[in-house]
């Protein structure tokens, strides 16, 4: 078995800010905006974590920059209560291009386990609105995992569940 350290969320190139600590300690990984070229319909207001709308994380702590109606993309994608849901559905990573093939070379297979990572910071809720805490530490946080049960190939997409 593999164990995969994988990068995601916003970083200093995308997105431009940290992912949140919310208030309650929760950590809430924001996935990375999409290209104007892609049409994917999840907007950052269309996902949660818990009762908070990730457009409006995304907006106050971007300053506006990424709005709530930006499309995200959402991978991995392992909270059932963060988007509307179809039965049997199931926790989901992908990878396609230079990313897959890299994997592929590495023998990345069924059995094996990610554990993603990302840049984290404390915020705050102020008056309505989510602000990184003042003089908050920088950090990296392991935020979730998956073990792979199944691998589909990119070119294989009407597979997916």
């Amino acid at each position: 078995m593999k164990i995969i350290l994988s990068r995601k969320g916003f970083d200093s190139a995308t997105g431009k800010v940290a992912s949140p600590i919310l208030p309650n300690g929760e950590l809430c990984s924001l996935p990375i905006p999409t290209d104007e070229e892609h049409q994917q319909s999840i907007r950052y207001a269309d996902i949660k974590v818990g009762d908070v709308s990730l457009g409006m994380l995304v907006s106050d702590l971007t300053r506006c920059r990424i709005s709530p109606e930006h499309t995200a993309h959402l991978d991995p994608d392992l909270r059932y209560s963060s988007y509307h849901r179809a039965p049997g559905w199931k926790p989901i990573f992908g990878q396609d291009a230079a990313a897959e093939s890299h994997l592929q070379r590495q023998g990345v297979a069924e059995g094996d386990i990610f554990l993603f990572f990302g840049w984290f910071r404390q915020t705050e809720l102020v008056n309505g609105r989510y602000r990184y805490v003042a003089n908050a530490s920088d950090c990296h946080h392991i935020f979730g995992w998956l073990q792979i049960e199944r691998r589909i190939p990119v070119i294989n997409r009407a597979e997916l569940p």
